[in-house]
């Protein structure tokens, strides 16, 4: 069996995180997602990226819990993708 490897982020990382993304990639993408996937409560780069997600039209977040939650989360970020660029 692989070796799974967690990225932990810590609070001294969140505000880097959000920084970055809000004055440097978020400008030049066209689309930015993203996607949380865990059962328990949201972690902590969650509350940072409701900001991004208020501020910019280009971000969105989702919560994925269960397998089944899979594709209707993707079906709808791609869906608000496809018509965005209409």
């Amino acid at each position: 069996m692989p070796h799974r490897r967690r990225t932990v982020i810590t609070g001294r990382m969140i505000r880097p995180c959000h920084d970055l993304l809000a004055s440097h990639l978020l400008p030049l993408v066209r689309y930015y997602s993203y996607i949380e996937i865990t059962r328990r409560a949201h972690q902590t780069l969650w509350g940072e990226y409701e900001d991004l997600q208020a501020r910019f039209d280009n971000f969105a977040m989702q919560h994925i819990r269960d397998q089944e939650d899979i594709y209707p989360v993707f079906r709808e970020l791609f869906q608000r993708q496809l018509n965005e660029s209409r």
